[in-house]
């Protein structure tokens, strides 16, 4: 069996850190979108099939054929979810949730007027926003939770995405009746702006690399006390992997981002070489 090689930069984007004040903003995206993704997500999959049959009367009345189509449609949407995944391997969850937030609310609304080959393009568009978004919320647990608190995490996200679920079906219904799927389409539209919100709000991640290199130049520029001289490694107390050690072009690039750890580590080599 071949296994990914996710060392390096592929082990560093898997991961991220946030500040610890900044994850009530992600406990707060994460609830948004969970409610918003999974009402809309259950809704979709529930009225697909019926706004086929109204909206493309006009290319086939086969019920056969509606199948297909709504098949086909849904096909865009697993390979979202399998593109949005290694989208998160490389980037930030933020960089990559951003755009995608923006797609469901506009096709949502487009999609209540359309008929034909052009609801089937707007359908495509929704399907690949919703699915994609499923995603993004499952890798949101998978990212901000320590690993004992992990699966509890995903416990209580199922159960507030399921628990929405299973509203939708009675707000569908409900929404239908109150003005058939232009209602309900817009509805769901607007529902979805608070997935934009929530995409905003999410803060930025502090990557695995960074946040170990960090450590070395801290460790580096800490002075001697005592007359008795810091261990020449001292990044091993921080558990840092021996490749990221050698890694002197992430090194580099995080001295250019905090010159002035840079510059203490350039006062203190000068003072011991004096």
């Amino acid at each position: 069996m071949v296994h990914e090689d996710r060392s390096g930069f592929k082990q560093a984007a898997a991961q991220a850190r946030v500040a610890k004040s900044d994850m009530w903003r992600v406990f707060l995206a994460l609830l948004i979108v969970v409610i918003a993704i999974s009402t809309t997500f259950n809704a979709v999959t529930v009225a697909l099939p019926k706004l086929f049959a109204e909206r493309l009367a006009d290319l086939t009345k086969s019920p056969a054929l509606l199948g297909v189509i709504a098949a086909c449609v849904y096909v865009f949407g697993a390979m979202t979810q399998y593109t949005i995944g290694k989208l998160i391997d490389r980037y930030s969850l933020k960089a990559v949730s951003l755009p995608l937030s923006f797609m469901l609310a506009p096709f949502l609304y487009l999609a209540a007027t359309l008929s034909n080959l052009p609801l089937i393009l707007a359908s495509i568009g929704i399907v690949m926003g919703a699915f994609g978004q499923v995603t993004v919320n499952d890798a949101m647990v998978g990212k901000y939770t320590s690993e004992e608190w992990r699966s509890r995490a995903y416990a209580v996200r199922y159960f507030i995405g399921f628990t929405a679920a299973g509203v939708s079906v009675g707000l569908v219904a409900w929404l239908y009746e109150q003005g058939g799927f232009v209602t309900m389409l817009h509805a769901f539209a607007g529902l979805c702006l608070l997935v934009i919100a929530a995409a905003i709000i999410l803060p930025t991640e502090i990557s695995v690399t960074e946040s170990v290199i960090a450590r070395i130049v801290i460790a580096a520029s800490m002075p001697a006390t005592h007359g008795i001289s810091r261990p020449p490694f001292e990044w091993q107390r921080a558990k840092l992997p021996v490749r990221i050690a050698k890694n002197t072009h992430e090194i580099a690039r995080f001295h250019r981002r905090h010159p002035d750890l840079g510059r203490q580590d350039d006062r203190r080599r000068n003072h011991q070489q004096a």
